[in-house]
């Protein structure tokens, strides 16, 4: 089912007998979902440009990133994950996607990640992630407990080992544990939406820090372009040891066509980072979806591009 479809579904299906079934699915947002039978896959790849510190070098491994998911059975899923990399990084996970009707729906899932650091260090270890998701109808709101995610010592995301090796092999923050709880409403009187979330990250090496955000959501038309859509964001990081920082994100997409959406989006914070992206989609194959995307980040102490 497409993501932008939300609520429950009531779904009927005649037999060639001419009797009918009936049952009510419920499309609370857990990703990796998909109808029985069916395969639903994406690919990508690229180069991250990380601004490094170490000899103002930046870090480019190309990688290759694939995920599939098949609908093994009527309300089932399973899905897995590959990231590849020339950068000595791999990671590979497997997980299973469960529709309860009426009680939302669960996935949960395995990663492992294999990098070898500068000097020669290899590391492995894995991690654990659960989502679940429960859609309101008669209130037109979504509540989501997206993760407890628990991660090995070892255990290195490719945004994480991408910094150990702009650092050369530096210990940079390293995360142990993290807890996300989100809340969204729909207001269709006004074509937009608000979200709050709530979540909390623990590291193995540094304090832990509790994270706030605030989204609004609005489709709109401008003349003669309809469905535009707007967002804007705000979000406030606040550390156990003391100090915070304060971030405002928005983004506006512009339908071009019947198929085809361009997005930008800015990114910036209370310590001089500004993150700026476009992005291009085109989706006229309804079974598949094209993205292309490039970005600029700066940062105090540097800047990267992708």
């Amino acid at each position: 089912l497409s993501q932008n479809i939300s609520g429950n579904l009531d779904v009927s299906v005649r037999e060639s007998d001419g009797s009918v079934r009936t049952w009510q699915v419920n499309t609370a947002s857990v990703p990796f979902m998909a109808r029985q039978g069916q395969v639903r896959y994406k690919v990508a790849a690229g180069r991250p440009l990380y601004g490094g510190t170490h000899n103002n070098s930046t870090v480019s491994p190309d990688f290759l990133l694939g995920e599939a998911t098949w609908g093994a059975f009527n309300n089932t899923s399973l899905y897995g994950g590959l990231i590849a990399s020339t950068g000595d990084y791999q990671s590979a996970a497997l997980g299973i996607g469960q529709n309860m009707g009426l009680l939302g729906a669960l996935s949960a899932d395995v990663t492992r990640s294999d990098a070898r650091l500068p000097h020669g260090q290899k590391q492995s270890g894995y991690s654990y992630r659960i989502n679940y998701a429960k859609t309101f109808d008669k209130t037109g709101s979504t509540l989501a407990f997206v993760g407890y995610r628990f991660s090995d010592r070892h255990f290195l995301s490719m945004p994480e080992y991408l910094q150990r090796r702009a650092t050369d092999g530096g210990d940079a923050w390293h995360e142990k544990q993290s807890y996300t709880v989100t809340y969204s409403q729909s207001v269709p009187v006004l074509n937009m939406s608000a979200a709050l979330s709530v979540s909390r990250l623990n590291y193995w090496n540094a304090q832990s820090n509790n994270n706030y955000m605030l989204s609004f959501n609005k489709v709109f038309s401008l003349g003669d372009l309809q469905g535009l859509s707007a967002s804007v964001s705000f979000a406030r990081n606040q550390y156990t040891g003391g100090g915070s920082q304060n971030q405002v994100y928005a983004t506006i997409s512009i339908p071009w066509g019947d198929s085809r959406q361009v997005s930008y989006s800015v990114q910036k914070d209370n310590r001089g980072g500004l993150q700026q992206t476009v992005n291009y989609s085109d989706f006229h194959n309804p079974d598949t979806t094209w993205n292309i995307s490039a970005g600029h980040n700066r940062y105090d102490t540097g800047s990267n591009s992708s």
